[in-house]
Formats: C-alpha cells, sequence, structure tokens
C-alpha cells in the first residue's frame, strides 16, 4: 500500500497548498500507525494500491499547488450576484417650443421602443414619461435614465430637448405613493395625454 504524505509546506504561496510525496509502506504495524493518524492530523490522503517500480522506489514527488487557496475558491463560489431590482423612473425633458401634436407622436414612437413605458405627459416645451427599469442599484437605474431620451432621439424622432428633471424611486416607494394617492394615478397602462394647464 502507498501513501501521500505531505513532506513540505508551501504556504508563503498559499496556505492550503502541499508537496505531497508517495511512499511505500510494508510494514503491517506502521500501516495501523498511518490509519491513526489519518483520524488525528490534517491533511491525509490516501491512493490506495498505487504501481510502484524503480522509478519511485525512493521519493516520487508530485506537482505542488502553488498560489491556489481553495478556502478562496470556495468563498468566491458561495457569492451570488445581486440581483436586479425595479426602480420607478419620472424623467422630464424640455426644450424649444414644438407643436403639440408632434411631440405625442414622438413619444407613441418611444412608447413601442420602451415596452416598460407607463405614462406619458406633453406639452409644446416640454414632455415627462415615466416607466418600470431594472438596475441593481439606483445609481445605474438614474445612468440608464440620463441616456434614455439620447438613446432613443433618431430612432424615434424625438424633440432635440434636454433632461431637466429626474425622480428614481424603488418599488415598495411608489407602491405606497399609489395607495396614498401622493402619486398621479394612471387610468391605461402606456397613456399618454396633454399635461395639465401645460399651454400646447
Amino acid at each position: 500500500m502507498s501513501y501521500l504524505l505531505p513532506t513540505h509546506d508551501y504556504s508563503e504561496f498559499s496556505t492550503s497548498a502541499l508537496v505531497y510525496t508517495t511512499r511505500r509502506v510494508t510494514s503491517p504495524r506502521r500501516r495501523a500507525d498511518l490509519r491513526q493518524r489519518h483520524d488525528a492530523e490534517a491533511p491525509f490522503c490516501c491512493t490506495g494500491c498505487v504501481p510502484t517500480g524503480r522509478d519511485d522506489e525512493n521519493l516520487a514527488t508530485l506537482t505542488p499547488l502553488r498560489g491556489i487557496s481553495l478556502g478562496d475558491a470556495a468563498r468566491r463560489g458561495r457569492q451570488r450576484r445581486p440581483e436586479p431590482a425595479l426602480w420607478y423612473v419620472t424623467l422630464t425633458v424640455s426644450g424649444d417650443r414644438m407643436p403639440s401634436q408632434e411631440v405625442r407622436a414622438a413619444l407613441e414612437r418611444l412608447s413601442v421602443e420602451q415596452p416598460f413605458l407607463v405614462s406619458a405627459g406633453y406639452a409644446s416645451t416640454r414632455a415627462e414619461i415615466r416607466y418600470w427599469d431594472e438596475s441593481v442599484d439606483v445609481e445605474g437605474a438614474v445612468a440608464q435614465a440620463l441616456r434614455l431620451w439620447r438613446d432613443h432621439e433618431r430612432s424615434a424622432q424625438l424633440p432635440p430637448w434636454r433632461v431637466v428633471g429626474l425622480e428614481v424611486v424603488d418599488r415598495d416607494t411608489a407602491r405606497r405613493r399609489w395607495e396614498t394617492q401622493a402619486m398621479q394615478p394612471v387610468s391605461t397602462l402606456g397613456e399618454i395625454r396633454a399635461l395639465d394647464g401645460a399651454d400646447h
């Protein structure tokens, strides 16, 4: 029977990296002693019956696992990426005066390209859109909202306006506002309507 026994500690490379050597154990008493050490000491492992020959009559050294920490690898495996959350975004843009019907048509095209659009309001000099977005954190949702109008400006033929207002809240906050009627209700999902009191 042959056993793998640690002969050198390479802890400067890794806390779990050792050099093992293959050594033949023929004495029954020695075999019993090694079995007891298997339960009392670590690390220790057995290869069972390993073929031997002239090349390994003295010692056959296995390649050490240098620079690899099995504990760190296990901890990395347990770490999970954060799940994306839903954020309720209200984006307001404004700019030079345009016919209000052209603004409405532009928002209708945007609603096709932005499937999570909840509602949109418009006037001749500004527009306000509300939609759901997915992001790991609020910073990501804000960054995506600031790019949205510019990213769709050419494809949806949006007015060349700039962002003048932005609010991002999580789903629970939006729900509480709806329950307390602190947020303007939406009668139809994806509705586009003129802003109240706006100059059309």
